[in-house]
């Protein structure tokens, strides 16, 4: 035996992978915050005009910023990140189109002369492709194992943005057909973002009726509110089935969509026979067929209302009226009735939701691109692939992938994200406002953020050939990844580590939850372990 499987081995010898385990120095870490800073020109007064990283420590050091003195670059050893970026403040906002997660500002009158803010950001330097060194100490990185796009929970599949996850919860509804005695079960949906759970028909619609609105042109500037409450849309129907893929029929005369190959359904309250809804018809063989058509319907028959307890009745007469959808959907973010401040918290909130997908989730996703076009086209790839994506075994590796350097971002993502967000809800976006942003951003956050992370180690080794507590290192905690209770399922073994994590390593304190890589860990385009994903 034991000549055979010396034979064996002879044969087959084992191959450390030596290009994962010396690549942390070929990710490309300015990619990462190229990506940050880019998210800021959703501001239509600002523009990104260089983002570039400096490796020579000897052009910055010591480190001054506002007359202060920094770190020395002999205790700590640092890169610096420079940003370039023009500001143009204006005074009065302009409405604006919201399309494929872009703001297509109309030209405005800008009240000061654009003027440059430039500025440093400083990141740790890895040495010998392995530790940082912060004050004289030296730190290790740690892998970060994390779910490569969409994850299942309970009735429910969410998607982790580097900002927050988007999730999308299944329920079912029982309804009667016209003309048909037996009832079908449908399933609805709801999205759950901005700590509010929200049918994603009105986010669709909230939307398409917000640039209808400011696509309108005003005839009365005197009496705007009562031009938009009368402004009726019928091309609303149309982008609402271009959008979704389906070819529904509204009316709220029931004979006039008796049509052979049909199947009729009335929009009323739950235990009422109200006639005050709308009547829909839609395809009968996409309805038995189309998951993407029934999850449609069944969450155009269960819109419900910022109690969840009601549940909205809207006719045709609604349904082409964009005031109608405007001040429905602006029900769940404020309680205003002003007109004007109606309209610009839909705005505020339609900007916060396309800016959610960033350019590194985006590419993460292994979907078309017309399904990760923003947020709206996302919800609708996971309601058409819903019972798919629930049943992907969320602990098999091959569903989630590594990452380095995305973590130690987050914080600077967080940070522009709270800045844009305030912007967005100023009445002004003056030279004070927008020079905020910056003034505000110190250059050595992300160093102080980075060494009180959980994901990074200190490092007391005296051997420079300790491969498996320096370069092998994960853990399934962090940013963006399991909270402190996990279920004991989640601590358990799974098939797909065997060859890929030690089945011996794990921590005493935290069970399951880090560990190390085997050094023949076979990963594709980097950081994942399955080829298809």
């Amino acid at each position: 035996m034991k000549e055979y499987l010396k034979r064996y081995s002879d044969q087959n010898p084992e191959r450390f992978n030596k290009d994962f385990i010396l690549s942390r120095d070929k990710q490309n870490i300015l990619e990462y915050v190229k990506d940050i800073f880019k998210a800021l020109e959703i501001l239509d007064e600002i523009v990104v005009e260089d983002v570039s990283i400096n490796y020579d420590e000897a052009s910055f050091g010591p480190i001054k910023a506002q007359h202060h003195y920094y770190k020395s670059i002999l205790p700590s050893r640092l890169n610096k990140i420079h940003y370039r970026v023009r500001i143009t403040p204006s005074e009065n906002i302009e409405l604006s189109t919201i399309e494929l997660g872009k703001t297509n500002q109309k030209p405005k009158n800008h009240s000061q002369e654009s003027f440059i803010k430039e500025g440093d950001i400083f990141i740790n330097k890895l040495i010998d492709n392995c530790f940082y060194i912060n004050e004289g100490v030296r730190y290790f990185l740690i892998y970060q194992i994390v779910d490569n796009a969409t994850y299942g929970t309970e009735n429910a599949i969410s998607l982790k943005s580097l900002l927050m996850p988007i999730t999308v919860k299944k329920h079912e509804i029982t309804v009667s057909p016209e003309y048909m005695k037996d009832p079908v079960t449908l399933p609805a949906y709801d999205v759950l973002l901005f700590s509010k759970s929200i049918n994603p028909i009105l986010y669709v619609l909230g939307k398409d009726s917000y640039n209808s609105l400011v696509s309108y042109e005003i005839k009365d500037k005197d009496n705007v509110y009562n031009e938009w409450t009368n402004y009726t849309d019928l091309s609303l129907i149309d982008k609402f089935n271009e959008f979704f893929g389906t070819d529904f029929i509204f009316s709220n005369d029931l004979e006039s969509l008796e049509t052979e190959g049909r199947t009729i359904f009335h929009l009323a309250a739950e235990k009422s026979k109200s006639d005050v809804g709308c009547y829909i018809s839609v395809s009968t063989e996409k309805l038995e067929n189309d998951s993407l058509t029934q999850g449609v319907l069944g969450s155009l028959l269960d819109i419900k209302n910022e109690t969840k307890k009601k549940r909205i009745i809207f006719s045709y007469d609604d349904l082409i009226h964009p005031w109608y959808w405007i001040n429905t959907l602006s029900a769940f973010f404020t309680k205003n009735n002003d007109y004007v401040k109606i309209f610009n918290k839909i705005r505020t909130m339609l900007i916060s939701l396309n800016r959610l997908i960033d350019e590194t989730t985006r590419n993460i996703l292994n979907i078309s691109d017309d399904d990760k076009n923003d947020t709206l086209t996302i919800v609708r790839y996971i309601m058409k692939n819903f019972d798919e994506l629930l049943k992907a075994d969320s602990q098999d590796l091959g569903n989630k992938r590594l990452r380095l350097y995305e973590y130690q971002l987050y914080n600077l993502r967080k940070y522009f994200s709270d800045q844009i967000y305030r912007v967005l809800n100023s009445p002004t976006h003056s030279k004070v406002i927008l020079d905020r942003i910056f003034s505000n951003l110190a250059p050595m956050s992300i160093i102080k953020s980075t060494i009180t992370s959980e994901l990074l180690r200190y490092y007391n080794s005296t051997n420079d050939l300790n491969l498996y507590s320096a370069f092998l290192k994960y853990t399934f905690r962090g940013p963006q990844s399991l909270n402190k209770t996990v279920a004991m399922s989640q601590r358990d073994l799974h098939p797909s580590y065997t060859g890929r994590l030690s089945l011996i390593a794990s921590n005493a304190s935290d069970p399951g939850m880090s560990g190390s890589l085997t050094p023949f860990v076979e990963l594709y385009n980097g950081y994942y372990f399955s080829k298809q994903n």
